[in-house]
């Protein structure tokens, strides 16, 4: 699977999941409005939506920024080290079409056969070994997504902590407006 396969089935998961937790806290809500026998309970009920509503839509946000910023850096870095790679096997292809032009040229003007081969086979190794360590200096982007990786983390358990605060505070408020 690719990375757009991945990210796309991931997207469609959370926006199912998020659909079902709408539904949920709208079934509450509701239960909530039919248990509520006063005005004061109705209008506490409407304004705990309010708040969660509000809580919920930020920590979405927060979770879609975090969502973004990694998959940018993630292609960031792939994009780079494709992009390394792609130069190298270039150069490597440009060297070794040099050097068979050049044992080519020389035959043709009589050189000496064996140091001809020689000579392109000492080039053709040494552009090997530009590609070999061009591309195993390259950082495979471990550490790389692997920050990026925690800073989502990070940002998600922060969104989710805002989140619980907001709801723990409208919880109260909802439990004070019914004498509980």
């Amino acid at each position: 699977k690719t990375i757009a396969d991945n990210r796309t089935k991931r997207d469609a998961e959370l926006s199912q999941d998020r659909a079902q937790w709408d539904q949920n806290r709208n079934d509450h809500y509701a239960a909530l409005l039919a248990k509520a026998s006063t005005t004061d309970q109705q209008t506490a009920v409407a304004t705990f939506k309010t708040t969660i509503e509000t809580a919920v839509t930020a920590r979405r946000a927060a979770i879609d920024v975090a969502i973004k910023a990694y998959r940018d850096g993630v292609d960031t870095a792939v994009g780079s080290r494709q992009g390394t790679i792609t130069m190298a096997a270039a150069t490597l292809k440009t060297s070794m079409d040099t050097a068979l032009q050049t044992a080519v040229t020389d035959c043709a003007a009589g050189k000496d056969s064996k140091t001809v081969r020689v000579a392109a086979m000492a080039a053709i190794k040494n552009a090997r070994t530009a590609f070999t360590t061009s591309v195993k200096g390259l950082d495979k982007s471990d550490t790389t997504i692997q920050a990026l990786a925690k800073t989502r983390s990070d940002a998600v358990k922060k969104a989710i902590a805002d989140f619980e605060v907001a709801k723990k505070a409208a919880e109260k408020t909802l439990r004070t407006a019914w004498g509980k």
